[in-house]
């Protein structure tokens, strides 16, 4: 997987910082709490997007937003989503991923905690 960190709409560090590749939840974690991700619900939840060979769906209508899991992971599925999800002044994390992805499967589950956490 491949997670970015988003506020108001730019990343949130510099282009290392605010990037990181590979299934580490731990370093993750550690630039959640570095651009202001705040404990018990304080923070943005996450987001994650389709991974990139699927074909995107058609565009919903405007006054459609995603729509936050039980876990505070929104699911985002249009470039429209998208634009808007980073575009919150919150901390946002995007988790780029495929369904078949293992190390992605096997990180996913502390992803959800540091949504229900952040």
């Amino acid at each position: 997987p491949t997670f970015l960190f988003f506020k108001n709409g730019k990343p949130a560090g510099s282009a290392e910082e605010s990037r990181v590749e590979g299934a580490s939840a731990e370093k993750v974690l550690e630039r959640v709490k570095k651009f202001g991700g705040k404990a018990s619900g304080g923070g943005e939840k996450a987001a994650e997007a389709p991974a990139a060979s699927k074909p995107a769906p058609k565009a919903k209508k405007e006054e459609e937003k995603p729509k936050a899991s039980a876990e505070g992971v929104a699911h985002v599925k249009t470039k429209e989503e998208f634009e808007a999800a980073i575009q919150k002044p919150c901390l946002t994390v995007v988790d780029f991923f495929a369904t078949w992805c293992g190390p992605c499967k096997m990180v996913a589950p502390k992803i959800d905690g540091f949504a229900k956490e952040y």
